[in-house]
């Protein structure tokens, strides 16, 4: 029941419409904003609230069609990686060490308009939900638990 220091939060994306402020993911204690990340200003515009603070991101075109979005954040370091392309992109700003582990409602997709789909969030911080699967995945394969097996990480064991 302690603050987190590390998650990890990764959905497939397709978004309709830009809107300003639309969040993919919230936890509010009335109106302080404990954990947040919405969409920007600009399309292609991201960021991460925690607490009054705010960390900024820019993405490549999410715009058009579908897309895979992973987000990871560790003790104060928040990275995005699009399309399984294994590529970090770092925010910008300042973020607290740790996020309150405040009860109360996480919503997902407020205000947002298109689709999120395979959402997920964990305490862990997981190259293989950011990247191996959904690459996987995205290259038209079917996940099976046979091609689980096929699919091999270095330093996650055989």
């Amino acid at each position: 029941d302690g603050a987190f220091n590390k998650f990890t939060f990764g959905t497939y994306i397709y978004i309709s419409e830009w809107v300003d402020g639309a969040f993919l993911f919230k936890k509010m204690d009335g109106n302080s904003t404990i954990i947040a990340f919405q969409m920007g200003a600009t399309a292609n515009s991201l960021k991460l609230s925690i607490g009054s603070s705010v960390a900024t991101v820019t993405t490549p075109d999410l715009a058009t069609g579908w897309h895979y979005i992973g987000l990871t954040y560790e003790q104060g370091t928040a990275k995005l990686y699009v399309d399984t392309n294994n590529t970090a992109i770092s925010f910008v700003g300042a973020l607290p060490n740790e996020v309150p582990n405040t009860r109360t409602d996480f919503l997902i997709g407020d205000k947002f308009k298109g689709y999120l789909d395979e959402t997920f969030v964990s305490s862990l911080l997981s190259p293989f939900t950011i990247g191996i699967i959904p690459k996987y995945l995205l290259t038209g394969n079917t996940m099976m638990p046979r091609n689980l097996a096929r699919i091999h990480i270095p330093g996650w064991g055989v």
